[in-house]
């Protein structure tokens, strides 16, 4: 009998370490699932806001909306600073805010600085994400940054997102709203883009770029030219 209790007390022992790991594994997913919930209470209806306020589709009633959805994101970060989604939408709303204040040039800098901060860490927690590579090219954008820091950002979200449908419209319209200094690659891939589109597309197209005082020659090739007044808005 003696002989099988210390067989018992070594089969427990060597079991400890194991068990131990699993406990420490468990409440690690436990902590970190109920951080998340957290932040997710506290942006979720925020995070809604953003995504139609960034598409255009609305527009912050005041700038107490824009504010009210700040805090929000704020709180939700403080709880999950390593959430790369919210790290990005911050961004957003920033980009939102910039364009709101576009005519005012100290507070356009300041919005989309914050921007590329954001952005900047999104990239750090999520490094191959072509969305967010795009949002960064807006961001330069903004700032009057459209130089080799702009081509760099555009060429990453192309090289990391060629079919992704939902970085295309950014990508084009960056390029087109830059067009005087975008690189010639931006410039090959909207004439791509243009000419294989169809009769919609193309239109569609044309309607962005004419915001950009730009406008594609029918023939023989479809390349924007500049009319009277362009902008880099």
């Amino acid at each position: 009998m003696s002989g099988q209790h210390r067989g018992g007390r070594v089969s427990a022992w060597r079991s400890a370490p194991l068990l131990l790991v699993a406990l420490a594994i468990g409440g690690w997913v436990f902590w970190d699932g109920q951080r998340m919930i957290r932040a997710d209470a506290h942006s979720l209806g925020a995070r809604k806001q953003i995504v139609g306020w960034a598409s255009g589709a609305t527009e912050p009633a005041s700038p107490q909306d824009w504010d009210e959805a700040r805090d929000a994101m704020l709180a939700a970060l403080d709880i999950t600073p390593d959430n790369a989604a919210l790290q990005e939408q911050m961004g957003d709303l920033y980009v939102v805010a910039g364009r709101r204040d576009w005519a005012d040039q100290a507070l356009r800098l300041r919005h989309f600085g914050q921007a590329e901060a954001y952005y900047r860490k999104a990239l750090a927690l999520r490094p191959t994400d072509p969305q967010t590579w795009a949002s960064l090219a807006v961001a330069y954008q903004g700032l009057g940054q459209t130089g080799a820091p702009l081509h760099q950002a555009w060429a990453k979200a192309l090289a990391l997102g060629p079919n992704e449908v939902h970085v295309h419209p950014m990508l084009l319209e960056t390029a087109l709203a830059t067009w005087p200094t975008s690189s010639n690659e931006m410039r090959s891939w909207v004439i791509r883009f243009h000419d294989n589109g169809s009769l919609t597309q193309r239109k569609a197209i044309s309607e962005i770029a004419l915001r950009y005082g730009l406008q594609f020659q029918a023939q023989p090739a479809a390349a924007p030219v500049a009319s009277a007044s362009t902008s880099t808005r």
